[in-house]
């Protein structure tokens, strides 16, 4: 069953999972320059253009299939930054973007760092945030 589920997981189908497969599950350094075509042909041209969730998902897939500052230039962290400024605790988001930001490449950012210390303001001894 194993065998059979990671072969179906490592199809050239989708190169997402695959690329995902690779890194996360087999621990396989992958180059992503595969996954970046494909990634970016499913996009909307305009992606960086959307708000609110679009714009969420839109970064969090780039940032899970690997790429890099290199693929997503900082003016995309700018408006994402513009978009969810002021910060409110309900920001439906707002910690995606940030993790996404900083697997990008970005976590140095002074202002991903001012998230950061907004939102572990929320947190819990769990480990959890309650942002109501």
């Amino acid at each position: 069953m194993y065998n059979s589920t990671i072969a179906w997981l490592l199809e050239e189908s989708n190169p997402a999972i695959r690329y995902r497969t690779q890194t996360e599950i087999l621990g396989q350094s992958v180059n992503v320059s595969k996954v970046k075509e494909w990634i970016f042909s499913k996009l909307p041209v305009n992606w960086f253009d959307t708000k609110g969730l679009w714009y969420v998902y839109h970064i969090t897939a780039l940032a899970e299939c690997g790429l890099s500052k290199n693929d997503v230039p900082i003016e995309y962290l700018n408006q994402a930054i513009d978009t969810f400024h002021p910060f409110e605790p309900m920001r439906i988001g707002i910690h995606s973007i940030v993790e996404s930001f900083s697997a990008l490449g970005y976590g140095n950012d002074e202002r991903l760092s001012q998230v950061w210390d907004f939102l572990y303001k929320y947190k819990t001894d769990n480990g959890r945030m309650i942002l109501s």
